[in-house]
């Protein structure tokens, strides 16, 4: 069995999610991916949630649907 591709992602956290991320990783000898990983895996096996579900397709927007929605429009200019 091959590896799954894995994709980069981004996103701002708080600084005390950050602190308590790198606290729980090294309390286990693991990297931040990893936690974040084992946590969210974790959830997901607790809670019945399965990502071959074909909701999570459905629920999923295009990416360029996200990349429409996450662009910031420039400001209308007043009219004086």
């Amino acid at each position: 069995m091959t590896a799954e591709r894995t994709v980069s992602m981004s996103f701002r956290v708080t600084p005390k999610f950050r602190r308590l991320l790198v606290a729980a990783a090294e309390k286990q000898n693991r990297s931040l991916t990893n936690m974040l990983e084992t946590l969210l895996f974790e959830f997901c096996a607790e809670n019945g949630i399965d990502d071959s579900t074909e909701e999570l397709e459905r629920e999923s927007p295009a990416p360029e649907v996200a990349r429409a929605k996450a662009a910031v429009r420039p400001k209308a200019k007043r009219r004086s």
